[in-house]
C-alpha cells in the first residue's frame, strides 16, 4: 500500500493505492480517497496519543488490508501534528513494517530510466557510467512496486532537488549526453547547443512515452499526461547552473590527461625559454606576472586552441605544458 498524490483543479488530493500482481506483471488499484488533507483521518484523544479514523481502517479491511493500522502509521506520518511527531518519534519505527512480498521471488529487472533517476537522487552524479555494473541493491527501493507506485515514489523523492539541479536532473535521466560527441557533454551540458539539445529531449521523452516496458501496468488515463509531463516543465522552465566555460574546458582537459598519465615515465620538464615562447610572452613579462594573471592568459589561449573548438591539438598540449612549467617557476620564486 502507498499514498498517491494528484493535482486536480489546481489543488492537491491524496489517495491510498496498492500494487498487486496480475497477468504476470505489477499493476495498481485505488483503495480509498483521502481528499486534500489526509490529516483529517488522524484523531487526537489527548496528550500525545493518536489513532486513525475507524471508517478509514474498516474501509481498508474491506479491501483486504489486514495490518491497516501499522501501514497507516507509516504512510500518514507526515500528516501528524508536529508536536506529536516530536514526542513519539523516538518510539516509532519510521521505516514501517517490513513488507512481506506476496509476489513470486524473481530477479528484478529495473528500467534504465528508473535507475538513472535513483542514481542521480542518491549521488547527484552527472557521469553515471554503465548502469549494468551497478549493484542491484542500489535500486531495491523499486522492488515490488507497480509503475504507478514507482512514479509516486519519484514524485516524493524529487522534492530534494535544488533549483540549480532540476535541469541537470532531466539532462541526466533522459541520457542526453550520449547525443553529443564532445567529452564536455558529460560534465558541462550548458556548453552544448540549446536547440539541438531541446530536440533530443523531446525525442527522448516521446520514445519513453511509447515504451511498453515503461508504461506497463499503468491504469488507463495515467502515463504521459500525469507523470511524464512534469519533466517537460522541469526541462524547459529551468536553466543549467552558471559556470565558467573556459574553466570547464581546462578542467576537462586536465582530468582526461591525468587519466592516461603514467607515473613511472614522467615527461621531461619544459625549459623556461620554450615555455615563454609557447605562451607568447617574454621572460620579463612572465617574471612580473602573478600566478592568477598567468592562469587568465593561459585560459584565453586554451579556449581558442581547444580541439572541440576546431583548434590545433598538438599546440593545445604544448601551451598546457608551457603553462604548467611557467606556473611552477612562478610559485617557486614567489
Amino acid at each position: 500500500m502507498y499514498i498517491a498524490r494528484k493535482i486536480q483543479k489546481d489543488s492537491l488530493t491524496y489517495s491510498l493505492r496498492e500494487s498487486y500482481l496480475a497477468d504476470g506483471y505489477l499493476q495498481s488499484r485505488s483503495l480509498v480517497q483521502l481528499g486534500s488533507d489526509p490529516g483529517e483521518y488522524i484523531k487526537y484523544p489527548g496528550g500525545h496519543a493518536y489513532y486513525f479514523d475507524e471508517k478509514l481502517v474498516e474501509a481498508l479491511h474491506a479491501k483486504g488490508i489486514k495490518d491497516a493500522d501499522n501501514r497507516l502509521d507509516d504512510l500518514l506520518w507526515h500528516f501528524l501534528k508536529p508536536e506529536v511527531k516530536r514526542a513519539v518519534g523516538h518510539f516509532s519505527r519510521r521505516q514501517g513494517p517490513r513488507r512481506k512480498a506476496p509476489f513470486k521471488k524473481t530477479a528484478a529487472v529495473y528500467h534504465h530510466f528508473d535507475k538513472r533517476r535513483v542514481l542521480f537522487l542518491k549521488s547527484g552524479r552527472l557521469e553515471q557510467g554503465p548502469l549494468r555494473r551497478l549493484p542491484a541493491k542500489l535500486f531495491q527501493i523499486l522492488d515490488h512496486k507497480s509503475r504507478d507506485e514507482i512514479e509516486q515514489y519519484f514524485l516524493f523523492a524529487e522534492r530534494i532537488l535544488k533549483p540549480a539541479e532540476i535541469k541537470l536532473y532531466t539532462y541526466v535521466i533522459f541520457d542526453l549526453q550520449k547525443q553529443f560527441a564532445s567529452p564536455l557533454a558529460r560534465r558541462f551540458p550548458a556548453a552544448m547547443g540549446g536547440e539541438k539539445m531541446d530536440a533530443h529531449f523531446i525525442d527522448a521523452i516521446c520514445r519513453l512515452a511509447d515504451d511498453h516496458a515503461f508504461r506497463r501496468g499503468l491504469p488507463a488515463g495515467r502515463g504521459f499526461n500525469e507523470y511524464l509531463a512534469r519533466y517537460v516543465s522541469m526541462y524547459f522552465d529551468n536553466d543549467f547552473p552558471e559556470e565558467d566555460l573556459t574553466a570547464a574546458y581546462v578542467r576537462n582537459f586536465m582530468r582526461d590527461r591525468r587519466r592516461f598519465r603514467f607515473p613511472d615515465r614522467p615527461s621531461p620538464a619544459m625549459s623556461l625559454k620554450a615555455a615563454t615562447r609557447a605562451l607568447g610572452l617574454s621572460a620579463a613579462e612572465l617574471k612580473e606576472m602573478a600566478p592568477a594573471t598567468l592562469t587568465r592568459h593561459y585560459r584565453k589561449m586554451a579556449i581558442k586552441l581547444h580541439p572541440d573548438q576546431g583548434g590545433d591539438h598538438d599546440r593545445f598540449i604544448k601551451i598546457t605544458e608551457a603553462y604548467q612549467a611557467a606556473l611552477h617557476r612562478l610559485k617557486k620564486t614567489s
